[in-house]
């Protein structure tokens, strides 16, 4: 994004002629242009992964469920109460990570839609529907001046590994166990 921001800041030069103008224009909207694609393609990716994510770890759910419930009734209250704990965490984890992919999802969706508002600003001005200068404050405007950055944020990917962690080991201990029993 820098490396973005910096090279167009070499494409706005001041005291430029009508004609540099557009044609700058034009440039800005493709680079422009090119951010999109990315966005748009970073966007199929997280839709991909997010079911990726949901299959693996119903694949886990379900298989180690499906290997320890019928033995279950004849165990103490304490690997009951980790297997249920465990298979409750496993859960946990797939829910703080869908939300996560939910969320990078949305972020990327904001973005692809910011950078075709852009896109659509900088491509009036060479069909002088626009000035240069109102579709340089546009990209000013939404750029939000280098100032903040807005991310997805960290906690639900935290809370996602935690609890899957918590859960495959509660299981691979109630596992142990029914091995050594």
């Amino acid at each position: 994004k820098a490396i973005v921001d910096e090279h167009l800041a070499k494409l706005m030069p001041t005291g430029m002629s009508a004609e540099d103008e557009i044609q700058n224009a034009r440039d800005i909207r493709d680079i422009i242009h090119a951010n999109l694609l990315s966005a748009e393609q970073r966007s199929s990716t997280v839709a991909d992964e997010f079911i990726q994510l949901e299959v693996q770890i119903a694949t886990v759910i379900f298989g180690f469920a499906s290997l320890f419930i019928g033995q279950l009734r004849e165990t103490v209250l304490l690997l009951k109460l980790a297997y249920t704990f465990g298979i409750i965490s496993l859960i946990a984890s797939l829910a703080f990570g869908l939300l996560h992919l939910k969320r990078n999802e949305i972020f990327w969706d904001q973005i692809l839609s910011q950078r075709i508002i852009r896109f659509r600003k900088w491509d009036k001005v060479p069909r002088h529907e626009v000035s240069y200068k109102e579709a340089d404050a546009f990209q000013d405007g939404t750029a939000m001046s280098k100032g903040h950055t807005i991310s997805v944020p960290i906690w639900t990917w935290v809370l996602q590994t935690v609890a899957l962690s918590i859960g495959i080991c509660l299981l691979l201990v109630v596992a142990i166990v029914f091995l050594f029993t």
